[in-house]
């Protein structure tokens, strides 16, 4: 049992984590692409636009 805490929690951290940004990555977006997250993804694609990350 104690195992599979060890194990799922880490996990479930993880999961939790990258939720929580893909939300925030999406709430920021929305202005510039759509909502479309991939704009965060894959800066190198739209490589004049107004919500480059770097």
């Amino acid at each position: 049992m104690f195992l599979v805490l060890f194990l799922l929690f880490p996990v479930a951290v993880l999961v939790a984590l990258l939720a929580l940004e893909a939300r925030l990555h999406r709430n920021r977006s929305l202005a510039g692409s759509a909502g479309m997250p991939t704009a965060f993804d894959r800066p190198e694609l739209y490589g004049k636009g107004r919500n480059r990350v770097h």
